[in-house]
């Protein structure tokens, strides 16, 4: 049965298509190169006269070409909605071409209701990128309603005319909530917030009504320029006009205060709201994160979790951010749990953001053993995993991984230079520092920044070339700030050279002068110098402008729980084990300076906690000496296994059998 009735669908086909055939000159429109099924119907309807529908059919079946052949070859006279469906076919292909051929149709007939077609061709030109065809169009309309001076402000202010697009702004005899969304919208993609500010006090004045696109415009507005007072009068705004604004406004809103710098006031509104989804969840963990607060960050997301709410690739990429500012690595290993069961393992952007948070924690094995597994790493993931070497002193490993990059066919961009300049940095690799600091722009055309050349200051001022890094310094195509000063004043330190140490201090004190690290620095090159009174008058100078240096503060993992603590901090339960068990260890007269004393001794080993269990490694950050660190590291107790892993302020150090994974170079 099914074969009878395929072979019959065949054969009329066949008699369909001769009779076509030797019609063909009288339906030249109508070509039979198309030989498919859809073709032949097409074909039917032109023969039958329904152009009409076999334009449509065609446009559905994205065969453009074909269905504006029928209109220019057809001579028959359209409806508006024929060019309205060729026109939608245009923008769907981005076809420019035939654009242009139905415009010449629509001149050519002197079709009515034209305003509405010429909107739909300024519509087509601009999103089939010829921004100029379209204002030309709108600038020969001889009727316009709202809809055209519309379109075309947003045409011209795609087009970079801004003045223009204020103009016509000014011009419209009659403004509707577009109007206004459209002008404030294309003031703050260009960057010309204050004036998009304005207009929307403008449309306040005039009664205008606000959409939630202009709303969020302006909160978007507000960000850009910190300007919180602003935003909290679209907040006044919003309260008092009880429009029905949606989550998306709400997450502007929190967005907006805490870009603003007041925090405390962006979670009062997120806590106010009544409908959250997981963009406002994700915009406040985020904003927590890069405000510092990773530990708020971290309560938050478990709040979300009992919510029953989902959190997507950017609420887990903001997650591990909180847990690589707070070192919590059992906290990141427990997010990455959560993303593979979220099956989201799979996107780079969020196995990225594992790489830097393994390596953040300090534990770089774990984060190449991510980066490995990575089916397509993108140039985001090569920079975290040379970075992540980089900040753990694997130089060799980070160049070698660099190279690799290469050969996979990944073009550098300015980030990437960043961790490998820091790679020669921490290892002492002054040459290859040179050559692919001159590299990036002879080979690659990346133009150094700020950064790059805060890592080529370092690595030439550690190496003891300060005349070399000065010089680079005064040859920067702009002018120092404080990291590139800082950097040089750290250099000068290392090298114990007072006179450029103190020309570094001296414009540290004018860009930053409530910086404690300068003026500690400063005296530590005096001090070293044997210059003790110049060193006392710098700390005096601290005093008398009411500088404080904030205490350090240190934390251990053990078992799966942090422990925070400070210098002559003592609140852990083993503690007096601890310093019972090193006490018969440690041989003082040999530690650190020849003037430590037991005393001193004692205050660096309080705050450490260890757990007897064997086989334990513990990890120990912000260890105040690191010399002291490496002694520490050759104790040998039964069952007790030392390694410590001390973070200052750019790096790791691990510590191994006495030995740093630097290789003493810091």
């Amino acid at each position: 049965m099914n074969k009878i009735s395929h072979s019959s669908t065949q054969f009329n086909r066949i008699l369909l298509s001769n009779y076509l055939g030797r019609h063909a000159r009288s339906y030249k429109l109508c070509s039979t190169n198309y030989k498919d099924e859809q073709s032949i119907n097409v074909d039917i309807l032109c023969k039958q006269g329904k152009l009409k529908e076999a334009i449509g059919n065609l446009c559905k079946k994205r065969q453009l070409r074909r269905a504006v052949d029928i209109l220019c070859q057809s001579g028959f006279n359209p409806d508006v909605t024929v060019y309205a469906t060729l026109l939608q076919g245009c923008i769907d292909l981005k076809s420019l071409k035939e654009g242009k051929r139905v415009h010449s149709h629509i001149i050519s007939e002197g079709c009515k209701q034209r305003v509405y077609l010429w909107n739909r061709l300024i519509d087509m030109y601009a999103k089939c990128g010829s921004l100029d065809n379209a204002c030309k169009v709108f600038d020969k309309m001889l009727e316009r309603d709202i809809c055209s001076w519309n379109t075309a402000i947003g045409v011209y202010l795609k087009n970079g005319k801004i003045d223009y697009a204020r103009k016509l702004f000014d011009e419209i005899p009659t403004r509707d909530e577009f109007s206004w969304s459209t002008i404030i919208a294309g003031y703050v993609q260009h960057g010309l917030v204050e004036e998009a500010l304005d207009v929307f006090r403008r449309m306040q004045e005039n009664g205008g009504e606000s959409s939630k696109y202009t709303i969020a415009s302006v909160l978007s507005a507000c960000a850009r320029v910190v300007a919180g007072k602003l935003g909290s009068e679209v907040h006044g705004h919003i309260i008092r006009t009880g429009g029905d604004y949606d989550v998306f406004v709400w997450s502007g809103l929190v967005d907006m205060y805490a870009k603003c710098g007041r925090l405390d006031k962006s979670c009062q509104v997120f806590e106010k709201m009544h409908d959250r989804d997981v963009v406002s969840w994700t915009v406040m963990i985020g904003r927590l994160v890069q405000s510092g607060r990773g530990e708020k960050a971290l309560n938050l997301f478990s709040q979300m979790q009992m919510a029953g709410m989902k959190p997507n690739q950017f609420t887990f990429a903001s997650l591990l951010s909180a847990c690589a500012m707070q070192s919590a690595l059992e906290l990141g290993k427990q997010a990455h749990g959560h993303i593979i069961r979220s099956e989201l393992d799979e996107s780079s952007f969020v196995e990225s953001a594992l790489v830097d948070m393994y390596a953040k924690c300090g534990n770089v094995e774990r984060a190449w053993k991510v980066f490995k597994k990575m089916p397509n790493a993108d140039l985001v993931s090569w920079s975290a995993m040379i970075a992540g070497y980089a900040q753990h002193g694997l130089a060799k490993e980070a160049l070698d991984l660099f190279e690799k990059m290469l050969s996979s066919g990944t073009k550098p961009d300015h980030v990437v230079f960043i961790g490998v300049l820091c790679a020669c940095t921490h290892a002492g690799l002054v040459d290859q520092g040179r050559h692919y600091f001159e590299s990036m722009r002879h080979d690659y055309g990346i133009e150094p920044v700020a950064d790059h050349y805060v890592c080529m200051i370092d690595l030439l001022g550690r190496a003891g070339r300060l005349d070399e890094a000065e010089d680079l310094l005064n040859k920067m195509p702009f002018e120092p700030d404080v990291f590139l000063w800082s950097a040089l004043l750290s250099a000068c330190k290392t090298q114990g050279n007072i006179e450029l140490g103190e020309r570094a201090a001296e414009n540290l004190f004018k860009l930053e002068p409530e910086n404690p690290a300068t003026y500690i620095t400063l005296s530590h090159i005096y001090a070293t110098a044997g210059r003790w009174d110049d060193a006392t008058k710098v700390r005096k100078m601290m005093e008398d402008r009411g500088v404080k240096k904030k205490p350090g503060r240190s934390w251990i993992e053990v078992k799966d729980k942090v422990h925070t603590f400070m210098v002559e901090d003592r609140p852990q339960s083993q503690a007096e084990v601890v310093y019972a068990m090193l006490d018969d260890r440690l041989p003082y007269r040999h530690l650190a300076l020849s003037s430590t004393t037991r005393l001193q001794h004692e205050k660096l080993l309080q705050g450490i906690q260890v757990t007897t269990i064997p086989k334990t490694n513990f990890a120990l950050y912000d260890f105040k000496d690191v010399r002291f660190s490496q002694f520490i590291v050759k104790l040998k107790a039964p069952g007790l296994k030392l390694e410590i892993v001390r973070r200052d302020s750019n790096h790791f150090h691990h510590f191994r059998d006495g030995c740093c994974s630097c290789g003493d170079f810091w």
